[in-house]
């Protein structure tokens, strides 16, 4: 003889009842039933879903829920420091343009010029010509000769040493050599 007790699901509807077991269970009946053995069936009727499976189903979602605002938090707070960083970085480097900037045009006021006249070297012999314009000197031209002694336009070299501050054929820093040290916290554009 032998008892099964079983708690699975029943759905009725109408005359017909539907019962669903595990398959293992199912395969025990079986061959209890071939061995021609007596077989008493208990039947307990449980709900849809059992509360085993609703609380791992309230705890996974409990616990995917935490999971995702951590990580949210997480995301958030690297993201604002990251963009705080960002713009202290940017405030930074406007401030040092602005100061090299400054510096720059004081150095400019510093650097000669002079007005060409027909009896200057760079209108005798090979006519020279500005290395930024490739145009030949002409009479009554403003030249701004550099400390390291280029000499290019006026109009062609003072946006250049505005922006760049170096001479752009020897590469000789106009700042330093006028004594402007331009100092940062951070050596964002290699002054200090």
């Amino acid at each position: 003889m032998l008892i099964i007790y079983l708690q699975f699901l029943c759905f009725v509807s109408g005359n017909v009842s539907a019962i669903f077991i595990y398959k293992w269970k199912g395969e025990e009946l079986v061959k209890a039933l071939q061995n021609d053995s007596t077989v008493y069936v208990h039947i307990t009727i449980a709900a849809h879903t059992s509360s085993r499976q609703a609380n791992i189903n309230r705890t996974s979602v409990l616990f995917v829920s935490i999971t995702f605002i951590v990580l949210m938090v997480i995301s958030l707070t690297w993201l604002v420091f990251y963009y705080v960083q960002r713009f202290r970085y940017i405030r930074t480097k406007d401030k040092i343009s602005r100061r090299l900037g400054n510096a720059a045009k004081k150095a400019l006021s510093k650097i000669p010029t002079k007005n060409l006249k027909c009896e200057d070297k760079e209108m005798q012999g090979d006519c020279e010509c500005c290395a930024i314009c490739i145009e030949p000197y002409k009479i009554s031209d403003t030249l701004r000769i550099l400390p390291c002694g280029h000499e290019f336009h006026k109009s062609c070299i003072d946006p250049w040493l505005l922006e760049h501050r170096t001479c752009p054929m020897c590469k000789m820093d106009i700042l330093r050599h006028y004594g402007f040290v331009v100092s940062s916290p951070s050596s964002v554009s290699g002054y200090i």
